[in-house]
């Protein structure tokens, strides 16, 4: 048994659960680091790979596409029809139940 000063004896258990903090902060923020460059990258590049044939005006236009925070990916339209109150019940409209 290696006998170690009080001193020690205190701080290398301290000293082992710092480098497990920093391993798990230097995991984490390295991956958010790595996905935001990731992130500017392919933004700062898109417009360019998209229009690269295109003249300047039109490049700036897509940009203002590309800056859009929300997409909306799908669109469905489904035909549906309002509850007519009695005193209407002799219009006709387009969609009969």
């Amino acid at each position: 048994m290696i006998l170690l000063p009080p001193i020690l004896e205190r701080l290398l258990p301290k000293l082992g659960e710092a480098m497990v903090v920093a391993v798990v902060l230097a995991l984490v923020v390295d991956q958010a680091a790595k996905r935001r460059l990731l992130e500017e990258f392919a933004s700062d590049v898109s417009t360019h790979i998209i229009g690269r044939r295109l003249p300047r005006e039109f490049r700036k236009h897509i940009e203002q596409y590309q800056e859009a925070d929300l997409i909306r990916t799908s669109w469905s339209m489904l035909p549906w029809t309002l509850r007519w109150p009695t005193w209407r019940q002799g219009f006709k409209h387009g969609f009969e139940n």
